[in-house]
C-alpha cells in the first residue's frame, strides 16, 4: 500500500523518470518541476514554466517531457519552447536559462 501519492494535475503521458537526492524526489512534466519529500510526499517547491501561447502548436511529438538531470546543486531540464534551464535544487529558483534552438524553425 502506498504511503502517499502526488498528482501532477496533467492527463498527458508522463515519460520522465523521477530523480531522488538527499531525501527529495524531483519530478518534471512539460510545464513544471516539483520537489517532494520522499517520506511524507510534502511539496518542497514547484517551478512552473510559462510558454508563449503558440508553443503547443509546433510540438512535433506530443506534449511530453523526458525528465531532468541533477548535478552540482542544480536540476537541469529542457522546455517545449527550446530552452535549457537550471533550477536550484534547494529552492526551485531559476539559476539560468539558455535558448537551444528556434522552436519555429527547428526541423522535426
Amino acid at each position: 500500500m502506498p504511503a502517499w501519492s502526488y498528482s501532477m494535475a496533467d492527463n498527458r503521458g508522463q515519460e520522465a523518470q523521477p530523480l531522488i537526492k538527499d531525501g527529495i524526489l524531483y519530478l518534471t512534466d512539460h510545464e513544471k518541476t516539483v520537489a517532494l519529500d520522499v517520506l511524507s510526499g510534502r511539496e518542497s517547491w514547484k517551478a512552473v514554466i510559462e510558454y508563449p501561447a503558440d508553443t503547443t502548436r509546433v510540438v512535433c511529438c506530443g506534449i511530453v517531457n523526458r525528465g531532468g538531470a541533477l548535478f552540482d546543486g542544480k536540476l537541469y531540464r529542457t522546455t517545449l519552447d527550446a530552452h535549457v534551464i537550471a533550477l536550484d535544487i534547494k529552492t526551485g529558483k531559476e539559476v539560468w536559462r539558455t535558448k537551444s534552438a528556434d522552436r519555429r524553425t527547428a526541423t522535426r
